[in-house]
């Protein structure tokens, strides 16, 4: 990764991380949603998912998330993939999709 790709992404997750915490989750998640074709796909993706939950958008997070745990299995990284599983297992089980929810939490990940 060239100097200017990593200074350039190191900019744009320190602007999400100041929306996130300054408590404009909105902004923060339109901010990471330009540079998801950019960037660390799994960190800003994660980074999404996060936003969508604490928005109380799960139908989005659920999205965000199935879309990093495809991401994280081709990338094989189980850390990514294990975070993606409960913050999705936790989306399904606040919309009330029980048995989906068991499903992410009974999930083998990659070592």
């Amino acid at each position: 990764m060239k100097d200017e790709e990593i200074s350039s992404q190191e900019q744009v997750f320190d602007q999400i991380l100041d929306l996130r915490f300054n408590y404009s989750q909105n902004e923060a998640l339109e901010y990471a949603l330009q540079f998801t074709e950019f960037h660390d796909v799994l960190m800003i993706s994660y980074t999404m998912g996060e936003l969508a939950v604490e928005l109380d958008d799960y139908e989005l997070a659920i999205k965000i998330l199935s879309n990093l745990i495809d991401q994280s299995y081709i990338q094989e990284n189980g850390w990514f993939l294990d975070c993606a599983y409960i913050l999705r297992s936790y989306s399904y089980a606040k919309i009330g999709m029980v048995a989906e929810a068991r499903s992410d939490m009974n999930q083998e990940i990659i070592q």
